[in-house]
């Protein structure tokens, strides 16, 4: 099928879908919108919940980001 046309109104997920299915059929394509939606509303979800939890124990003892190379 052909991608929609240019003068169109554009539709959450318009720009992936295009990009990485450009022959895919209308229905496809709102299967495929269907998916995206609810992947972008789980990945709201675990940022949401990674900002209440409460940070875990440091990594290095002196808790510097920094890398000591030698």
């Amino acid at each position: 099928m052909a991608m929609p046309q240019e003068d169109a109104p554009h539709r959450p997920g318009d720009f992936v879908l295009n990009r990485y299915m450009p022959n895919a059929s209308e229905a496809e394509r709102e299967a495929a919108r269907d998916r995206l939606g609810r992947l972008g509303a789980l990945l709201v979800r675990i940022h949401a919940r990674g900002k209440q939890e409460k940070p875990g124990p440091e990594i290095r003892a002196n808790g510097d980001l920094a890398v000591d190379s030698q």
